[in-house]
């Protein structure tokens, strides 16, 4: 039977390693046994949580996110990005949640969204006249039944009501109907 390590010796291989199963692989432990060293041993259990912090793990205690400098790095990556929150959350190293925070909370960030969406419909506009001076017809029809509608172009039916009725059709309203013939026909 091999002879139990010191805490202090896997309190530091821990440190070192993102997950308790390459430690564990390390020390030539099973990962059951690590876990036992975490509940027996709070210096071990701190090591592990310090070797998740080290490695990014998202599971370990970040750094809050708030303050000038990294709403400036927000704003910054809405306009690189094009206001899309998940990989914006990613370059923050944040959850997607805590960019939708800023987005519904802080004004700074809600104009940079609009400015941001701003620039995509300028973009597409850009795009929409490269194809019409290309004379692309899809271009052409859609740009005429968008913008054209005051000159005739749609492709919409529109329905128009006439005040007076069809010809061969009565006109009737409620007020018209006589409850009292109904009773003398029977």
């Amino acid at each position: 039977m091999k002879k139990p390590m010191r805490a202090n010796k896997v309190a530091a291989v821990c440190k070192r390693h993102k997950t308790m199963k390459a430690a564990a692989a390390e020390l030539g432990i099973t990962d059951r046994q690590l876990r036992n060293y975490k509940q027996k041993y709070p210096s071990v259990a701190k090591a592990i949580l310090q070797g998740r912090k080290i490695k990014g793990d998202p599971r370990g205690r970040k750094k809050k996110f708030g303050g000038d400098e990294d709403k400036k790095r927000l704003i910054e990556a809405v306009f690189k990005h094009r206001a899309v929150i998940t990989p914006i959350a990613k370059e923050l190293g944040v959850v997607y949640q805590t960019i939708k925070n800023y987005y519904e909370n802080d004004e700074e960030v809600q104009q940079a969204v609009v400015d941001a969406n701003a620039g995509i419909l300028d973009l597409a506009e850009q795009g929409l006249y490269r194809k019409l001076e290309a004379e692309d017809l899809r271009a052409i029809t859609y740009v005429l039944d968008r913008k054209g509608k005051d000159r005739g172009y749609t492709t919409r039916i529109e329905n128009v009501i006439t005040e007076k009725p069809a010809k061969g059709y009565v006109d009737v309203s409620p007020d018209d109907w006589d409850d009292e013939d109904d009773k003398t026909e029977n």
